[in-house]
């Protein structure tokens, strides 16, 4: 199956407080803002202490040194280690040259705490001790540091440290929790796809064996031998019928709300967008290409298609209008499914697109989902008819 999935934002991405992903555009427009803004506060805290404790103003060295500590962070996501390693030892040089100092070198702690948001174990447990002992070094350097001074350093950097480290690790368990999740929607959806292909089956099953009955009564005075062989074409189809029965037991639950309810097919959109009518979205169908009879797991998948779709539509795109459109082309069954709703959908996970993925792979179909240029979101699916 090719999937092309542009969805964005629209079914959800775990939430960090810096995310573990390369930089998009929007991202690096706030790295840029957190980094000026961090330069502002260090500048700007550095010479209320120089005003407040009579040492002399802060010199154009000392500013380069702050800004060498802090415009780093812009590229923290890309290159963590380069970023800490800069900001550490510009922080370091700062201290030594005894400026005034700010109340926090936070350039230096938060490439620390994105080194250890964003890095392997490893390589985090190395920078956060080699920063613990580079930052003592500095302050015993700068020659007038006392007990209470190394006390604060150390609690800084390990607060930094251990901050990162804990993100990282409500990450990876958010991750976890998201693929079993989505483990699980999988392995249901496909029950469900099997129980009512299995209906399907079952009942084209059930026709050989009355048309294989009927044939060989007919054929009984062909000769016992045209006889015997329709008698053992139906008893194969009632074995595997059988067989087909307990297939069923084991995929139907107990509390399945629709195992008696027909399946439904693309005849039966009309009733789905009145439904959706009934709830509020505005539906309109259109068919196009010559419409006729299609394979039973097409007009299965089809019409799921389409429900999930606007499902999804109704769930998170606000006030929308929304267009289906069916295309019969003498090879496949093209599905178009697109809103104009001004929803996002920041917050969801998008389960139902794990269904239309499903039926889609089933037929070896492609797929495209994604927000639309102009506004909305779009589901595209095309179902070859051809099962090969």
């Amino acid at each position: 199956m090719r999937m092309t999935d542009r969805s964005g934002d629209r079914y959800g991405d775990s939430m960090t407080m810096w995310p573990l992903r390369a930089p998009r555009r929007h991202t690096v427009a706030v790295d840029v803002c957190i980094a000026l803004s961090v330069a502002a506060m260090e500048i700007t805290s550095a010479a209320l202490v120089a005003r407040e404790s009579g040492e002399p103003r802060l010199t154009v060295v000392a500013v380069a040194l702050l800004l060498a500590e802090t415009l780093p962070l812009v590229w923290v996501r890309r290159r963590p280690e380069l970023v800490l390693a800069v900001s550490a030892i510009a922080a370091c040089v700062f201290g030594i040259r005894n400026y005034p100092d700010p109340f926090l070198h936070l350039g230096a702690l938060l490439a620390l705490y994105a080194l250890a948001c964003l890095c392997p174990r490893r390589t985090t447990v190395i920078a956060g001790a080699l920063t613990l002992l580079v930052a003592f070094a500095a302050t015993a350097l700068a020659g007038d540091a006392d007990a209470v001074g190394f006390y604060l350093v150390g609690v800084t950097v390990a607060l930094a440290w251990l901050l990162g480290w804990n993100q990282q690790t409500r990450v990876q368990e958010l991750e976890t929790e998201r693929d079993f999740h989505a483990e699980r929607v999988v392995a249901e959806e496909r029950q469900r796809v099997a129980r009512e292909l299995h209906d399907i089956v079952a009942h084209r099953v059930s026709m050989m064996i009355v048309q294989s009955e009927a044939g060989g009564s007919v054929a009984s005075g062909a000769g016992d031998d045209v006889a015997e062989r329709f008698d053992a074409i139906a008893a194969s189809g009632r074995e595997a019928l059988t067989e087909l029965r307990r297939l069923l037991g084991v995929l139907r639950n107990q509390d399945d709300a629709d195992q008696l309810a027909p399946q439904p097919s693309i005849d039966r959109l009309d009733s789905l967008v009145d439904e959706m009518a009934g709830a509020g979205l505005s539906v309109v169908l259109s068919v196009e290409g010559r419409v006729r009879s299609l394979p039973p797991g097409v007009e299965l998948s089809g019409y799921r298609i389409v429900q999930e779709a606007l499902t999804n539509s109704l769930r998170h795109a606000g006030p929308a209008n929304v267009t289906v459109r069916l295309r019969y082309s003498d090879d496949a069954l093209d599905l178009e499914i697109a809103d104009d709703g001004p929803g996002r959908r920041g917050s969801s996970v998008g389960w139902g697109l794990v269904g239309i993925r499903e039926r889609v792979a089933m037929f070896g179909g492609s797929l495209t989902v994604g927000e639309r240029p102009g506004g909305g979101f779009l589901v595209g699916a095309t179902l070859p008819l051809d099962a090969r």
